[in-house]
């Protein structure tokens, strides 16, 4: 259900001031990657990839996070299968 987790981050960045909104895009951020991170222990792994994909898409996740994230979609895209999408993130 990402698209009511989004509209409902949508009002709480939209709703919060200026002081507030670095710490809900912490808060939003942590839940996303301790639920990857869940699903992952799980072995979900196509679960945990969507969670990533989504933290990924945020402009708030600092770029060096990104890389963090992408190279744990790289191995849970080898995982599953998805040879092609996990040799892009590894730039091959």
């Amino acid at each position: 259900q990402y698209d009511r987790a989004d509209e409902a981050t949508g009002k709480a960045l939209t709703s919060s001031n200026t002081e507030e909104k670095p710490d809900v895009k912490r808060r939003i951020k942590d839940f996303y990657s301790q639920k990857a991170k869940e699903f992952e222990n799980m072995g979900k792994n196509n679960n945990a990839i969507k969670v990533y994909e989504k933290l990924v898409s945020y402009s708030f996740v600092p770029e060096e996070e990104k890389r963090q994230i992408n190279q744990k979609l790289a191995k849970l895209y080898a995982r599953v299968g998805k040879v092609q999408d996990a040799m892009r993130l590894e730039g091959k």
